[in-house]
């Protein structure tokens, strides 16, 4: 907390310009500046609490290992800006308080406290950031973003305590480069409360303490992707997942990793997202000669609907959820927090597939052209993105890979298809019955229990509670991050809305995978489907991995003889 507290209004004087820009004017903020300045008109903030003299704990760290030696060292002290939605009057805090007495004014503090930025005494003055999500009007496009990675923070003010939910971000400064500080932002995701942070001098100096020593260890602005994994391994009790590109090429002798697949980059970054585990990208700008690389960190996505065939080139017999998103959300410390970036396609010369491109969007009513992507000293600026490594710190305790769970994803659909299609071969129709859609991802065993059953059966406690109580007293003890298995089936004719039929839970921390329960979504269907395949498990198996023995059009190989476990049966429906 500062020493002095200013309650400033948003109007003809813009307190956030003033405190950020060198000379009180708009076009004088830097780009992330202008960038955050445009979120908060976004958020509809009407007022802030300048905290002055106020002691933040990263510049702190910052400074007593590398500023505090310099002859005109700066101020140890920052300057933090909280901002709100409506007017905050000085008798209103006050009031707050009151004890018991000042509870409805905390209340009214907390309504409409939209987060907060701290700004350092230093040329790159953008320091720890955490505001509020910004809004999206459309209730259907806001159900769609999933931002599990954000953790609750909190926030104290003179002795009042506010929370704000976010992952935190900072601009990166001379004693790190952009590596560091994505490091430091998906360590900050939910998934690792229990864990000590370290401060991004620790970062690079943890990162460098086993490299080669060519230069400087700190300060150190170019960390590598071996780097990374070695500083997520300082961290006791963390194990770096990396996930390379799957586009690659033969130059001079060596192989390039030239991108991500769109399907590869889709389902690797949505099933990590999902659980609330920041990813960590390693990007190259498109078209840079130099081959310069930059470092952010995705945060969040956007999904949208499966795209289902339309019966010309025949239905689709299943399909993957986890390839159905279209936007991702980075930090990004040279654009800002929660960066809305399009999924597209980028042809390369000689590449029969398209490589994964990430475009900076516009939030809303954001102006794309003041949140473009400024790199280096070159003044370069565009905002194209072509992602080459995603890195993940995942707790030792999970042993069971993505991969794993994928397959497991993909076998029981086609075991799901199989069912559909020999119904539909016995009862003489043109078509299967259904498209098979499925998805992997691994969940916080705390979010499956609330939101992730909620989004399937509502709010419904008649429903809910049994459930709950059935999983909870039959289940085997569940880990804490479980890999989950969705399967949903739609209609082929006429065509109609996804209809959850399985979830099937598998024990992450099991070197040897297995389904350990199945929740029933439907009473007939999931039945039939079931018994269907732990009768003909052995018959799938071997159809599947001998195509010529079947004319079943889609084929897959090395499936398990266990494709029949399902574990506890679970009750999901009235």
């Amino acid at each position: 907390m500062g020493d002095e507290l200013l309650f400033v209004s948003f109007g003809s004087e813009d307190p956030f310009i003033e405190v950020f820009s060198p000379t009180g004017k708009e076009e004088q903020l830097s780009p992330q500046a202008r960038y955050i300045h445009t979120y908060i008109k976004h958020l509809g903030v009407k007022s802030c609490i300048i905290e002055k003299n106020y002691p933040d704990w990263d510049w702190i760290a910052q400074y007593s290992q590398y500023y505090y030696k310099g002859i005109n060292n700066p101020n140890k002290s920052c300057t933090r800006l909280h901002f709100f939605s409506e007017i905050i009057t000085q008798d209103l805090f006050q009031k707050a308080l009151l004890g018991k007495d000042g509870q409805e004014s905390r209340e009214e503090l907390q309504k409409h406290y939209c987060g907060f930025v701290v700004k350092r005494p230093i040329l790159e003055s953008l320091g720890r950031t955490v505001l509020k999500l910004h809004a999206i009007s459309d209730e259907k496009e806001a159900k769609n973003r999933v931002v599990r990675t954000v953790k609750r923070n909190e926030v104290h003010i003179a002795g009042i305590t506010l929370y704000i939910s976010g992952i935190p971000w900072h601009q990166k400064d001379k004693t790190g480069g952009c590596a560091t500080v994505a490091v430091w932002t998906a360590l900050q995701g939910s998934p690792y409360r229990d864990f000590s942070f370290s401060s991004t001098p620790d970062i690079t100096k943890d990162a460098l303490a086993h490299a080669e020593n060519r230069g400087s260890i700190f300060p150190n602005t170019h960390l590598s992707l071996a780097n990374v994994q070695t500083a997520i391994q300082a961290h006791r009790g963390l194990k770096p997942m990396t996930i390379d590109g799957n586009i690659k090429r033969q130059e001079n002798g060596k192989e390039v990793i030239l991108g991500f697949s769109l399907d590869k980059f889709k389902l690797y970054s949505s099933t990590y997202l999902a659980a609330g585990f920041p990813v960590i990208l390693f990007c190259r700008f498109d078209n840079d000669k130099n081959e310069k690389y930059h470092c952010n960190c995705m945060i969040g996505f956007k999904e949208s609907p499966v795209e289902i065939g339309d019966g010309q080139g025949g239905y689709e017999l299943f399909v993957s959820q986890d390839v159905a998103i279209e936007h991702v959300y980075l930090n990004d410390d040279v654009v800002g927090p929660m960066g809305s970036f399009k999924i597209v396609e980028k042809q390369v010369p000689g590449e029969n597939r398209p490589l994964t491109e990430l475009v900076l969007q516009a939030h809303g009513e954001m102006d794309p052209k003041k949140s473009e992507l400024e790199f280096g000293k070159s003044g370069l600026k565009r905002s194209d993105l072509v992602p080459i490594h995603m890195v993940v710190a995942l707790p030792s305790e999970i042993t069971v890979t993505f991969d794993q769970l994928l397959q497991a994803a993909y076998e029981k659909g086609f075991a799901i298809s199989a069912w559909d299609y020999v119904n539909s071969k016995a009862n003489s129709t043109k078509a299967p019955r259904y498209t098979i859609i499925t998805a992997a991802r691994f969940v916080s065993q705390s979010g499956f229990f609330q939101e992730g059953l909620e989004k399937i059966l509502g709010t419904d406690n008649s429903v809910l509670g049994p459930l709950r109580l059935e999983l909870g007293l039959n289940v085997p003890a569940l880990s804490r991050f479980i890999g989950l298995v969705r399967v949903a089936i739609v209609e082929t004719s006429p065509s109609s809305n996804p209809r959850p039929l399985l979830d099937l839970l598998y024990d992450s921390t099991c070197v040897e995978m297995r389904c350990i329960a199945t929740i029933r979504y439907h009473e007939f269907i999931s039945d039939e489907v079931i018994k269907f395949i732990q009768k003909h498990s052995n018959e799938i198996v071997v159809r599947a991995n001998n195509p010529k023995k079947w004319d079943h059009p889609i084929v897959f190989t090395d499936i398990p003889h266990d494709l029949g476990s399902f574990g506890v049966l679970i009750k999901g429906f009235l």
